[in-house]
Order: C-alpha cells, then sequence, then structure tokens
C-alpha cells in the first residue's frame, strides 16, 4: 500500500508522480474487491462471466485435457440484475414516498420524490460497481440531473 509519505518522497518530479499513480493503480486492480466489481459491472453489461469463462473439456486416454468444441453450449446471458433492481426502485419509488405529516412534503420540494428515485440509482451503481463515472453516464442524458442531485457535473463528464 502506498502511504502518503511516499508519495512526498517520489511527488518532487513529474516521472516520480506519474510512476506512483501508475503504481497506485496497479495495486488497486491487483485487489479482491477491485475484481469482484468488475466481475459486478461485467454481469450488469449483460456479460455473464460465469457463463462466457465456461469450456467444457474432455480427457484423452493419455490424460490429456481437450476443449470439447463439439457439444452446445446453450447458456445465454441475461441482464436480470439489472433489471430486478431497476423494477424494484421503480416498484418501491414510484408512486412517490408518503409522510405521516403532510407539510414534511411540501418542505422537502416538488420535485423530491424524482430526485429519491434518481439517487437511488446512482447509488447502485456506485455502490455495488464502484463506479461512478458510469453511474453518471447513464443518467447524463438531461445535463441538468447530476447538478439536482448534487453531483458536480465535471466528474460525469
Amino acid at each position: 500500500m502506498i502511504s502518503y509519505q511516499d508519495w512526498l518522497k517520489y511527488a518532487a518530479t513529474e516521472q516520480g508522480r506519474v510512476q506512483m499513480i501508475c503504481t497506485a493503480i496497479a495495486q488497486h486492480k491487483g485487489t479482491e474487491m477491485y475484481r469482484t466489481a468488475f466481475d459486478a459491472e461485467e454481469y450488469d453489461c449483460q456479460r455473464n462471466v460465469t457463463i462466457l469463462k465456461y469450456r467444457k473439456v474432455l480427457y484423452t486416454l493419455t490424460g490429456k485435457a481437450v476443449e470439447d468444441v463439439y457439444t452446445p453450449n446453450h447458456k445465454i446471458c441475461s441482464n436480470f440484475f439489472n433489471r430486478f433492481t431497476t423494477q424494484l426502485n421503480q416498484y418501491l419509488l414510484g408512486n412517490g414516498v408518503t409522510f405521516e405529516d403532510e407539510s414534511a412534503k411540501e418542505r422537502l420540494g416538488e420535485d423530491f420524490d424524482d430526485k429519491l428515485q434518481l439517487s437511488v440509482l446512482v447509488h447502485l451503481h456506485v455502490v455495488k460497481v464502484g463506479n461512478f463515472h458510469n453511474a453518471c453516464r447513464a443518467l447524463v442524458a438531461d445535463a441538468s440531473l447530476p447538478e439536482q442531485i448534487g453531483v458536480g457535473g465535471f466528474l460525469c463528464a
């Protein structure tokens, strides 16, 4: 792990800063959390990692492993997780939030329900995938949306 003291030691030159950044990125990509997040992003993009990496292997009489190219592999990737989380979000928040106190909704603003739905979708992408860029890219169809939910537009470019 790279510490702040390591950064101070190598940050004196441009080459040192670039090397430290590349090292930090490489270390991050080597973590189990990153690999899990990467697989989750693949599932979210309808690329089932388990199905795509599966290869049926046959063994010859001598024990040599040979990939079976004749047996069909009828497994189909689906986008179930993304569809399920989006539908669940819309089901739970589609009719808006109700409060016991009627004035609470007025104090939160007219578009509170829309902002809440949007923030839940962003949260799903950021927490599940850890990928803020893709979460924003999905929401930038309306350029005013990131500012409405308090996200700086420069991060979503």
